[in-house]
């Protein structure tokens, strides 16, 4: 009697505190890397650098892992570079500059996601 009891209070509750509880990051988790997926299918180029392999993959074009150094960056085989402050500002400290400045010699920006928690921009590697 004890264990049915147990068992339709976890049928009832489970279902009832999720539908309560607020919406979490992981709930929104990868929107702005399908934003700049689908904007990076309509450049030319094939190849995406970044830490995340969504936007590559919304934009049917080849991943690259993001590099150490920025000097490795402009002399890698990608075409545009993706910065976002959910990974790769964790992963990356040493190239925060790319989410904090509008300008870096050799290379261009050409997309931003504006989002007051998550935002991401793409730079075009100048070659």
């Amino acid at each position: 009697q004890l264990s049915t009891t147990v068992l339709v209070l976890c049928l009832v509750s489970v279902p009832v505190a999720w539908f309560y509880l607020p919406q979490s990051d992981i709930h929104q988790e990868g929107v702005e890397y399908r934003e700049a997926g689908l904007w990076l299918k309509t450049q030319p180029g094939s190849n995406v650098m970044s830490r995340k392999v969504q936007p590559a993959f919304y934009a049917g074009k080849n991943h690259i892992d993001t590099t150490a150094t920025y000097e490795q960056l402009l002399y890698s085989d990608a075409d545009y570079v993706v910065f976002d402050k959910r990974i790769s500002w964790q992963v990356r400290p040493q190239l925060r500059f790319l989410l904090e400045k509008d300008k870096v010699d050799g290379l261009e920006l050409v997309y931003t996601y504006e989002d007051d928690k998550y935002p991401l921009k793409i730079w075009k590697i100048l070659k």
